[in-house]
């Protein structure tokens, strides 16, 4: 299973960290729901899935110029994204993420994450077992 996004909502997670209490990218996610990511390869050259925000808005603007193949999408708005980081700004956040942003409601530790991981884990494992 792809988790990757899930991590990004631990109270672990400092990437971007306001000084007290959620960064900016965690404020993003949390106020997101599943329809408000877009597909695009403007985050790398590579297509991904990222948080809708003016920054995907600005790029998808008719006049916008196309994102450039991997890697040089990436050096092109590599500084861009360290600014945005910087910002502290939810509404413009250059985030890839998926469509689990709509479950991503709380900071949670990662213990919690992971004790309830392995806690569906054993609960399948029955499941499976009880249907032998």
């Amino acid at each position: 299973v792809w988790r990757g996004s899930y991590w990004l909502t631990t109270s672990e997670y400092k990437l971007g960290a306001a000084a007290h209490g959620p960064s900016s990218v965690q404020r993003a996610l949390l106020g997101a729901t599943s329809s408000d990511t877009v597909r695009s390869r403007i985050y790398s050259g590579k297509p991904a899935r990222l948080l809708k925000t003016k920054w995907t808005d600005a790029w998808a603007k008719p006049d916008a110029p196309s994102p450039l193949p991997m890697p040089l999408q990436n050096i092109l708005v590599g500084e861009a994204h360290q600014r945005i980081s910087a910002a502290d700004d939810p509404e413009v956040v250059a985030m890839p993420v998926g469509q689990i942003v709509g479950r991503m409601n709380e900071i949670r530790p990662v213990a919690d994450i992971m004790a309830e991981l392995v806690d569906g884990y054993d609960k399948a494992v029955d499941r499976l077992n009880r249907a032998r």
